[in-house]
């Protein structure tokens, strides 16, 4: 959904590729127009995803920063969550209000290494289909964090797609990432990695709205520059590639 719109949320994707020569952008508008309506529909209820509740739990689905109150079971609860999700994997609720029911953490799938504390102290609970779950009876003030590891990663297509053999995509975090011509000298088509190619995170408040991007060096010592997926097709054209070409050494 997020690369379906541009920065300036007046151009649109009707399919997303993972590769392009230079050709492929977003158009103003559709003779049939679903994806513009739906991400205005989307937007406006997101906040009904980021927490769930039942008469004997609350579920915490998103790390989004906001401030909520709702019913979970007969109790009325307030919180408030802060995070820099998804440029880091640090998120703090903050309950505004009591409340006497099981509190639980989504874990995502891709995240392999975690952290929760509740008020400072670390605790391990139990996982149950992708959810931590806290059970006590939670106080006016008392805070609970997860911060999740985000190391960079790279990531293989099931074998059975031939046109990425031979290729990795580089993921950190929930977001998947891209080289586009933009931002490398070498043409895209030749950047190769190598599973010892060391890649590193940069913040630039500067690029694309502020995005966290990798960089590196591929195997004939040429730099790679990238960004996150969602953000390519924002400037000049060029080629772009999710799947990048890969080496064992």
């Amino acid at each position: 959904m997020l690369a379906g719109i541009n920065l300036d949320g007046n151009r649109f994707f009707y399919v997303n590729p993972l590769a392009s020569d230079g050709n492929h952008h977003r158009k103003a508008w559709f003779g049939c127009a679903c994806c513009p309506s739906n991400i205005c529909r989307f937007m406006a209820s997101l906040g009904n995803y980021i927490y769930a509740a039942n008469d004997t739990a609350l579920y915490a689905n998103l790390y989004i920063g906001n401030e909520a109150t709702f019913k979970v079971g007969k109790e009325d609860v307030s919180l408030t969550m802060t995070t820099d999700y998804p440029w880091q994997g640090h998120s703090t609720i903050r309950f505004r209000s009591d409340m006497n029911k099981s509190l639980l953490l989504r874990i995502p799938d891709w995240c392999k290494h975690y952290t929760i504390a509740v008020n400072g102290e670390p605790i391990m609970p139990l996982v149950v289909n992708g959810y931590a779950r806290i059970s006590r009876l939670w106080k006016e003030g008392d805070e609970v964090s997860i911060c999740m590891d985000m190391p960079i990663e790279l990531v293989s297509a099931d074998p059975r797609v031939k046109a990425d053999k031979g290729r990795r995509a580089v993921q950190r975090g929930p977001l998947v990432y891209c080289a586009e011509q933009a931002d490398n000298t070498m043409d895209i088509e030749n950047l190769v990695l190598t599973d010892t190619t060391r890649l590193t995170t940069v913040y630039d408040s500067d690029l694309l709205g502020g995005v966290m991007t990798i960089d590196g060096m591929d195997q004939a010592l040429s730099t790679i520059h990238l960004i996150p997926y969602y953000a390519w097709d924002n400037r000049e054209s060029g080629k772009m590639a999710v799947w990048l070409h890969h080496r064992l050494k």
